[in-house]
């Protein structure tokens, strides 16, 4: 028997002692009646001892269920350590996630040089709203050109000496002050760059310009630009731009209204005719004289532009 059965079992027996009737009186029969008060007093010994025991194993198992809740409150370092290596793993996670993000980034920004061509066409209006090349002037193509980009058709997206010169400029300024744009850098720019003035958004841009030029011709790209750019006043893209200001399509536009359109995109709010009438003239005459410096027209034909009043629609 096991020291918990015997000890079951003299509780057992105490308890049947302590409880037995009293035994009827015999006369002369003391030896008897003092060996029952002997089991008596043992048993009651043995009740004692149980009680204390009992009374022992209760406390002991207070004390065992306080310090589990002590521990419930209160973590242990195993637990404490167990969260922070939880947090770290959340955190590397975190990481890995925007590690991913940025190579999923990267690897949609090489397919856009890959396939520059038809990420432009994506962005460019509706058919409705798109003239193509052969219907545009050679005085709006001209007067473009003279304006924003003199070198448009020789060099490769990038005007490496402008590049300097720009460069130059802002490090002694300590900020970009000069871009100076070609006109397909422009058309990438306006396309899928943001306006931040940065080093990093210049660096994107001329490889965006780079690849555009090795995958388009320039008469695609300056189609490209006209169509894409803000005329002021909601236009956008040289056909709503010509309906809007003149009522007409672009193949009706005379040399005054080109070279008017011309002038909008550096400040288009402000040469807004229908915002400041002699603010528009005033350009106008700017971009004719540059034809003129170009050498796309003479002088002649650029006084007789600047003579003529601009019709609108409004």
């Amino acid at each position: 028997m096991t020291d918990k059965g015997k000890k079951i079992a003299a509780l057992l027996l105490a308890a049947a002692v302590i409880n037995l009737p009293p035994a009827p009186a015999v006369a002369g029969n003391t030896d008897t009646d003092q060996a029952v008060e002997k089991i008596t007093d043992i048993g009651k010994a043995v009740i004692d001892m149980a009680g204390d025991a009992a009374g022992k194993a209760g406390a002991s198992i207070k004390d065992k269920m306080n310090q589990g809740d002590a521990k419930k409150s209160a973590p242990d370092a195993r637990e404490k350590a167990e969260d922070a290596r939880q947090r770290n793993r959340e955190r590397i996670q975190s990481q890995r996630d925007d590690e991913e993000e940025a190579e999923l980034d990267m690897f949609h920004r090489f397919l856009r040089l890959i396939f520059i061509r038809q990420h432009i066409q994506e962005r460019l209006p509706q058919p409705s709203r798109y003239v193509t090349i052969d219907a545009i002037p050679d005085n709006m193509r001209y007067a473009i050109i003279a304006m924003e980009d003199r070198k448009f058709y020789e060099h490769h997206g990038v005007d490496i000496e402008a590049v300097v010169r720009a460069f130059l400029v802002n490090m002694q300024s300590g900020e970009i002050e000069q871009g100076a744009s070609t006109i397909t850098q422009q058309l990438v720019k306006n396309l899928f760059l943001t306006g931040e003035r940065t080093y990093t958004r210049k660096v994107e841009e001329l490889v965006l310009s780079i690849f555009t030029e090795a995958r388009c011709d320039k008469d695609e790209i300056l189609e490209y630009y006209l169509n894409s750019i803000y005329y002021g006043g909601g236009y956008y893209g040289l056909k709503d731009a010509s309906y809007g200001y003149f009522g007409k399509a672009p193949s009706e536009l005379s040399l005054s209204e080109c070279a008017m359109l011309a002038g909008m995109p550096q400040a288009p709010s402000a040469n807004s005719p229908y915002k400041d009438y002699d603010a528009a003239v005033k350009r106008r005459n700017i971009v004719l004289k540059s034809m003129v410096a170009a050498g796309y027209i003479d002088k002649v034909a650029a006084e007789e532009a600047m003579a003529e009043p601009l019709i609108l629609t409004q």
